[in-house]
């Protein structure tokens, strides 16, 4: 028994040398009793202020790139799930739509709307140029054309430059590839326009589009980030850039059964 205390102790200790921990977020974070603590870290999450939230959530982030925890990795993507959805249920709760507020939720909902238009229109241009060369490989024969946006906020860059996590990078670099499960694919919701996305998260108590929102048109893209409850209005406005990726995908298959098959 005492073997495996003074083994947690060590790996408490390089927690704190690797991760550059403060005794008060490593006191709030207790990684190393997670197994039996889950459930009281969770129910106490609604205590910590924003900071306390943010520095849990860049601590959970570092651990899960270093592989520095002390429990399963998949653990640490579940933990960060609610130390985030806290953290969003506290900004939104005491969010303020000033008009300065409205004027940026439409400019970034225009900038999602715009980023995926471009790059759908690339996207279209390589499918005629690969409808002309389609007899010219067995490889161009079958593919597959993908779009993704990643939104980044301001001061992205500046942390990037030093070389160290801040919140942003949680955000902008999800463990969990959410980014590759909401803001990707070829759906035309992302640049309908003839179809509003705004939902409950714009509306009152009586379930009512609030006032600045009732002619204001929300993409799909919007919505997609909303429903996480990761990311809030405020993180949403603060949008500076979005990088718009389109990846095309060649595959043949080879071999008897497929030749036969393809005549």
């Amino acid at each position: 028994m005492a073997g495996n205390d003074n083994n947690i102790e060590l790996k408490k200790r390089n927690l704190i040398r690797l991760l550059k921990l403060n005794l008060k977020t490593f006191s709030c974070l207790k990684l190393w009793d997670y197994n039996t603590n889950l459930e009281e870290f969770r129910n106490n999450l609604e205590a910590y202020d924003i900071e306390t939230l943010e520095e849990l959530a860049v601590v959970l982030y570092k651990c899960w790139v270093y592989k520095a925890a002390v429990v399963p990795l998949e653990q640490i993507v579940q933990i960060l799930d609610d130390v985030l959805s806290e953290r969003c249920d506290k900004l939104d709760k005491n969010h303020i739509w000033t008009e300065e507020n409205v004027k940026g939720m439409i400019k970034i909902s225009e900038l999602f709307v715009s980023s995926f238009e471009k790059a759908n229109d690339y996207a279209e241009s390589i499918k005629e140029e690969l409808a002309l060369k389609k007899n010219c490989t067995e490889f161009l024969m079958g593919y597959e054309i993908e779009i993704k946006l990643t939104p980044y906020i301001k001061g992205y860059e500046d942390t990037k430059r030093k070389g160290d996590f801040c919140f942003m990078n949680v955000l902008c670099e999800p463990i969990n590839k959410i980014h590759d499960d909401i803001l990707s694919g070829e759906t035309t919701a992302y640049f309908d326009r003839s179809t509003n996305w705004i939902d409950k998260k714009f509306c009152d108590e009586n379930n009512e589009i609030l006032a600045c929102f009732k002619n204001v048109y929300i993409s799909y893209a919007i919505h997609e980030l909303l429903d996480t409850s990761i990311w809030s209005f405020q993180d949403i406005i603060n949008i500076n850039k979005i990088c718009a990726e389109v990846k095309v995908k060649h595959q043949s298959f080879i071999g008897e059964y497929y030749e036969n098959t393809n005549k």
